[in-house]
């Protein structure tokens, strides 16, 4: 038709980048490059300073390269399943089935699944951030991520036996009641704003 062969993507076109988006990607990037200079300064100084502790013999220093050991420690036990099995995750469940029972529809149901598939998980937040990533590239909403995410940091399995064990199955049941009600409200009036603003969860 006359005319289709003048408008090019990003002139008016729906489908097209909006006025501003190329700017707004290339500060994102260029944010993102100084975020991880920074980050890596900060790491390598605190190398400098658990070395220069060890040599010196100071107890903070030496005390702080024992904890970051243990830590890496332990990342490096859970991460790489879990990471195999985010994959699989990504590569075998279709996107209706995410979307149909986590999506915008979802409803309630989609925050109790949420709540069950973070209180079975292992590895809390570590594992929470990526799989939530998968999760909203899969289609599930936002609101329901959230859910996800701060249940992974409240009622996981193993915490919840822990906490039992000395604090009592009272407390641990009283605990359940108040705060997963208000993590799903939270996570509803949070999710909702931010989706209406556009917000995406993106991997670093």
């Amino acid at each position: 038709m006359p005319g289709e062969a003048d408008q090019r993507p990003g002139d008016g076109h729906p489908g097209g980048p909006r006025p501003g988006d190329k700017n707004k990607r290339a500060g994102s990037g260029s944010g993102g490059a100084a975020g991880r200079i920074i980050s890596l300064t900060v790491c390598f100084l605190c190398l400098v300073f658990i070395a220069v502790s060890a040599l010196t013999g100071f107890e903070t220093g030496i005390r702080m390269g024992k904890n970051l050991g243990s830590f890496l420690l332990t990342m490096v036990k859970i991460l790489p399943g879990a990471f195999i099995l985010i994959g699989l995750f990504d590569v075998w469940v279709p996107r209706h089935i995410v979307e149909r029972h986590l999506g915008e529809a979802s409803g309630l149901m989609g925050h109790l699944w949420m709540i069950l598939l973070a209180g079975t998980s292992v590895g809390g937040l570590y594992v929470a951030f990526p799989m939530a990533c998968t999760l909203q590239k899969k289609g599930a909403a936002l609101p329901v991520i959230f859910t996800y995410l701060g249940a992974s940091g409240i009622c996981r399995l193993p915490m919840t036996l822990f906490e039992i064990s000395f604090m009592g199955a009272e407390f641990t049941i009283v605990r359940y009641l108040v705060s997963l009600p208000l993590l799903v409200l939270s996570s509803h009036i949070m999710g909702t704003i931010l989706q209406k603003r556009g917000f995406e969860l993106t991997a670093p």
